[in-house]
């Protein structure tokens, strides 16, 4: 918040101080106003302090306000930025890793 402070043979003088961070999970309502936050959307993430980031391919962030995207567990895929969850590979196909944005045919 702003306060007004008086200095000794001056005039009043407006000091903004940084005191006030949104937790993990949110980003200040309005730009200049970090008093009221908002979670960010689904998809995104954001460490405290931070904007709201979309979530890379192989990482998902299933609800609103989260942290930090989670990486994909094996089996499982997030193609697109962004992605709310995981996909399961189709039948045919397979990952054996963390954090895949792709399957990979079984034959591979």
């Amino acid at each position: 918040p702003d306060r007004m402070e008086k200095k000794p043979g001056a005039q009043h003088v407006l000091i903004k101080l940084d005191c006030c961070q949104c937790r993990a999970g949110t980003v200040p309502a309005d730009i200049s106003n970090a008093l009221s936050c908002e979670l960010c959307p689904i998809g995104t993430a954001a460490t405290a302090g931070e904007t709201c980031q979309p979530c890379a391919p192989g990482t998902s962030a299933n609800k609103e306000g989260m942290s930090e995207c989670l990486e994909c567990s094996a089996g499982r895929f997030a193609e697109a930025t962004q992605s709310s969850e995981c996909a399961s590979c189709p039948a045919g196909k397979a990952i054996d890793s963390f954090g895949s944005s792709a399957c990979n045919d079984c034959s591979e």
